[in-house]
């Protein structure tokens, strides 16, 4: 028998009739056409090329052991299954012991099983199954980035659709002022469509969203989100809760203490310290309307001496700090107080108690 040639078979059984000495068939035959005596033994040695110029160029690169027992086959078929939709022929005359798969678009990302048959035997000589998946840089870009504020974070969304080589992940680039963007979040699921940021007041950000897998990306990074700022919050500068839980509104003025001056007083907030600029103090005699009375530029003070008074005359005050956020002037919270100043003079000639 030579390997790799048909050979049909017919059975037919038979009966002993020890009567008659005699041999009996059924007259009917089980026929088996076109078996073959085995040629070649199965492939073996398959392996899937992992590196990474192999992986991330959309392509994937097998290779397997020539068949030498016992003859050599001239040529290879090797199948994929992709989806597990089943096994089809990728190229059923390969001559060499290895092959590279030009992915399409539409099966990048995707693991794809592979296995090798040696032809010329009309038998299976499967290799085993092996695993490859192919994949290029990240082409599209996801859409209509939005940044809103919420509270004290700023919300970043976007849409996205996959197309061509999947993404993996999304990474997150902040510009803030005139600076550039820089990667501030990656390895983002490439399920989510928001992220959220801590909101530094009073100046502009801006976003933008990147998506892309192992191989990288390539042209896949979004357009601005435009420019978002959170505004200065900017009450409680005089009136707050420090952290003893001690109520605090102090704003004073001197009630008799002095005979030149009304001094006047107050806290700040440790934590709108940084938003002040200046401090503008107003002030008015009883029944008559406020005027400012002076701006304390220093965002540290915390007294002012109004030297310019009339002696027994009650002074109402006001105090307000100024800020600027993102060019826009925010004032603070109010507060009120009362002062005078006592009359001084020199006494000369006798005094009789």
């Amino acid at each position: 028998m030579v390997g790799g040639e048909p050979y049909d078979y017919k059975i037919r059984t038979y009966w002993y009739n020890p009567s008659t000495n005699q041999y009996l068939d059924a007259e009917a035959d089980i026929n088996f056409y076109n078996y073959y005596l085995k040629e070649y033994e199965n492939v073996t040695g398959l392996i899937v090329t992992e590196d990474a110029a192999s992986v991330c160029n959309g392509t994937v690169k097998l290779e397997w052991n020539q068949v030498t027992e016992p003859s050599i086959p001239s040529t290879y078929t090797l199948y994929a299954n992709i989806d597990n939709e089943g096994w089809q022929v990728l190229d059923n005359s390969i001559s060499a012991m290895q092959y590279t798969h030009t992915v399409d678009a539409a099966d990048l990302g995707k693991p794809i099983q592979y296995r090798v048959d040696a032809n010329g035997d009309d038998y299976l000589n499967y290799s085993s199954i092996k695993t490859g998946t192919a994949n290029t840089e990240c082409t599209t870009a996801p859409t209509n980035v939005v940044a809103t504020l919420n509270g004290d974070v700023f919300d970043i969304s976007w849409d996205f659709t996959q197309v061509g080589a999947p993404a993996t992940a999304f990474r997150i680039y902040r510009k803030i002022g005139a600076g550039s963007f820089e990667i501030i979040e990656e390895d983002i699921d490439i399920n989510d469509r928001l992220y959220t940021d801590i909101a530094e007041s009073c100046i502009d950000h801006e976003y933008k969203v990147e998506a892309y897998n192992q191989c990288g990306e390539d042209g896949s990074l979004s357009t601005t989100s435009g420019t978002v700022y959170k505004t200065m919050v900017f009450d409680n500068v005089f009136a707050y809760q420090d952290d003893e839980y001690v109520n605090h509104a102090d704003f004073d003025a001197s009630k008799g203490y002095y005979s030149t001056k009304v001094l006047l007083e107050w806290s700040i907030n440790p934590n709108k310290m940084a938003d002040v600029d200046e401090f503008e103090i107003y002030r008015r005699k009883s029944g008559q309307s406020y005027s400012l009375l002076t701006t304390v530029t220093s965002a540290n003070a915390t007294y002012y001496e109004d030297n310019n008074t009339e002696a027994n005359v009650f002074y109402e005050y006001l105090i307000r700090a100024k800020g600027e956020c993102n060019a826009v002037v925010e004032y603070s919270d109010t507060l009120e107080a009362t002062g005078f100043r006592y009359s001084s003079g020199i006494v000369s000639g006798k005094v009789t108690y």
